[in-house]
């Protein structure tokens, strides 16, 4: 396990908001939540990295950053404060040193959103660089959401026949560079993904959702050189039925175009 983390500490409040590094999606925050903790070392990349919450964006993922309207910004405010951790730790806490912190609180009136609040920070991952550092620029065109939608349809379809070495091989570069970033020996991660996916296919409960073409809601992320697949609910298109006791397994799915072919990269 990794000495230390850097984790994202973001208070919220007045609005729904989601958060970036380096133009990768981390996560949607909900105003209800208040805030969170993400950790982004598999994000992270040498030299100047872009830390960024998008206060109220659009409806759906593919229109966060483009669907304009103006709001009260009344009571609207996001501060981020960014701490290298050791595990079981959170930023603020004896034993972390806070690295930057970065946020605005809006003036009252009628603003502008979706609204960037951003910052700049420079660090130095001991990994080398990721393999979506180097992919293809992609064009959103109908011939790349094909290909997308059929990475899409393949990946279900190994879950569904319960293969976990189909389902591992879709994003095997993804779990390769994630066990880099948290410095946990690839082996172990595998072996654990592959118990815990055991477990869920021995449940006679266990049943993927079907892919509702209409749910899906792809956008360009990374500055172009990753695709993510998402519903328009802002969930994971690929996403298990709730099992005997409730749970639904979720697949995030972020592709890349390595050597000719999309990969799952994150």
């Amino acid at each position: 396990m990794a000495s230390t983390a850097l984790l994202l500490d973001i208070t919220l409040e007045g609005c729904d908001a989601e958060l970036y590094v380096n133009d990768i999606p981390v996560g949607r925050i909900l105003a209800a939540a208040g805030g969170g903790i993400h950790q982004v070392d598999h994000l992270l990349v040498r030299g100047a990295n872009t830390f960024e919450v998008l206060l109220n964006p659009g409806s759906t993922p593919s229109v966060a950053r483009t669907e304009k309207r103006m709001l009260p910004g009344d009571g609207v405010a996001v501060e981020v404060t960014a701490a290298r951790c050791p595990p079981g730790t959170s930023p603020g806490e004896v034993g972390t040193t806070r690295l930057f912190r970065f946020g605005e609180r809006l003036p009252g009136g009628p603003v502008e959103f979706p609204r960037s609040v951003k910052t700049t920070f420079e660090v130095d991952p001991p990994n080398a660089a990721w393999a979506w550092e180097r992919a293809d620029v992609l064009l959103l065109d109908p011939a790349l959401l094909r290909e997308a939608t059929q990475y899409v349809q393949s990946l279900h379809g190994s879950l569904a026949r319960k293969s976990f070495p189909g389902f591992w091989a879709h994003n095997e570069i993804a779990h390769r560079e994630v066990a880099a970033a948290y410095d946990v020996p690839l082996a172990e991660r595998q072996a654990a993904a592959e118990a815990a996916m055991a477990r869920r296919f021995a449940d006679p409960a266990f049943a993927m959702a079907p892919l509702v073409a209409e749910q899906f809601d792809y956008r360009l992320v990374a500055n172009g050189r990753l695709l993510e697949c998402i519903a328009k609910d802002w969930g994971a298109v690929v996403r298990t039925e709730p099992d005997s006791e409730g749970k639904v397994m979720r697949f995030p799915i972020m592709v890349g175009r390595i050597d000719g072919s999309l990969r799952g990269l994150r």
